[in-house]
Formats: C-alpha cells, structure tokens, sequence
C-alpha cells in the first residue's frame, strides 16, 4: 500500500507541475481539441495563423508529455479533468479553482449525473 501511496503522490506532483507549465494559449489550444473545434474556427475566434497555433500545440503536447493532440484530449479525461454532459465537454471545476481563474468550466449538477 506504501509504493501504490507513494506512486500517487509522484503522479500528483508531476501533474500538477505539467498543468502550471501551460499557458493560457496551451489552454484555449487543449480546450479547442476536446470540444472538436477545427483549426480555422479556433485561430479564427483567437485571431493567430495556424501555424502559430501549431506551434503552441507541439509545445503544449510536450509540457503535457504526449506526442499526439490526440493523446492530449486522453490525458485530460484520465486525469479527471473534463466533465461531460451529455453533448457538451467542459473543464471540471477542478481546473478552474487551480489553474486557470479564467476558463470556462462546467459545473456538474444532479440533473448532469
């Protein structure tokens, strides 16, 4: 029970780091992949090219420690850190509370359950 206690632990801490490393275009990037949104909608709503974009998301699949945006979207659900209802995919309120104040995020209510 120690070494499962301990690996817990060393899975929080590398987390939590990886999750403070992002910025706030590595977020709008992550939320923009599990929500489906295309290339062209994102960089237009956000205004920079796509290749800038591109670029945010290599750097972001690498803080997260994935190779794919793909494996990115994974992580998130493994991590616990989107919720779903029904055909909407929201940010938990965990991520709000610790990591980013200004992300849309999903409250979960007993009619969602």
């Amino acid at each position: 029970m120690g070494l499962l206690l301990e690996k817990a632990s060393h899975w929080e801490e590398c987390a939590v780091r990886k999750l403070n490393a992002l910025t706030p275009v590595h977020w709008q990037i992550w939320t923009a992949l599990i929500k489906g949104e295309s290339k062209q909608d994102f960089t237009k709503r956000i205004t920079i090219s796509e290749r800038t974009m591109e670029r945010r998301g290599t750097e972001m699949c690498e803080i997260l420690g994935v190779c794919k945006p793909f494996q990115a979207i994974n992580l998130a659900w493994r991590w616990g850190l989107v919720v779903s209802h029904g055909n909407r995919v929201d940010w938990s309120t965990m991520v709000a509370e610790f990591f980013r104040k200004d992300i849309e995020c999903s409250v979960a209510t007993d009619e969602d359950s």
